[in-house]
């Protein structure tokens, strides 16, 4: 007779209902907590490209806007008109009709102006804003300006030093354009698209111009510089 073999019954235990939604509520915090940290990632990469687009426009205008200046009133003894030893203006104090931004008028001899057409003689770059962009000769250069303010430096009692700032109207009023050593720029400079996520209120003032308010989801940067006039007469 063949030994008794002993069987042991075990009983397989599932999860309890309790057991699963708790698993399934863990599974979802875990993905809203990935979700959350890869939209947080793209949205920090947003406004890092974005900074990095504002910054390079903004360099790129004061670059270019400082050339000009430091190049007003130079004078190539070759392209020179006959009858000047010297250029009367080399920069003009004019603002536009509505005040909001500024325009400045560069005036130098030299070869090519601002849109690369070719003068070989007195050079005349304007700049100013339109539509959102600054401009020279109408030629748009950067694009995304909410504003444009100059100021020029007076040296008001012939020290050789500057001893207040103006603005073109008021350096007209006083007879002190003989007396403008430098020329003081600001640029607000906007991203065309939005980029916070919520609008945010932003203020800004450029020189002596009123402050500006914004409450959008732009982001904005502000550049100032003061450029030396190397070519007075």
């Amino acid at each position: 007779m063949m030994g008794a073999q002993m069987v042991t019954l075990r009983h397989a235990r599932g999860f309890t209902l309790i057991e699963l939604m708790i698993a399934g509520l863990l599974g979802l915090i875990l993905t809203a907590g990935l979700i959350q940290i890869f939209v947080g990632t793209a949205q920090t990469t947003k406004v890092q490209a974005a900074v990095s687009d504002v910054q390079d426009k903004g360099r790129l205008a004061m670059e270019f806007l400082t050339r000009e200046i430091e190049n007003a009133g130079f004078v190539d003894d070759t392209l020179l008109p006959g009858g000047f030893s010297t250029l009367p203006v080399n920069v003009d104090f004019a603002v536009t009709a509505d005040g909001d931004t500024d325009t400045l008028q560069i005036q130098y001899v030299g070869t090519v102006d601002c849109t690369g057409a070719v003068i070989n003689g007195v050079i005349t770059n304007t700049f100013d804003v339109v539509n959102g962009e600054l401009r020279c000769n109408g030629q748009p250069l950067v694009d995304g300006v909410d504003g444009f303010q100059a100021l020029y430096g007076v040296d008001s009692d012939n020290d050789g030093f500057v001893d207040q700032y103006m603005t073109a109207t008021r350096v007209v009023a006083t007879g002190s354009q003989t007396r403008v050593h430098s020329v003081r720029i600001s640029l607000l400079i906007s991203t065309l698209n939005n980029v916070f996520p919520r609008t945010t209120a932003q203020t800004f003032q450029l020189l002596d111009a009123p402050a500006v308010s914004f409450n959008d989801r732009r982001l904005r940067r502000q550049f100032t510089t003061t450029v030396v006039l190397q070519n007075r007469p």
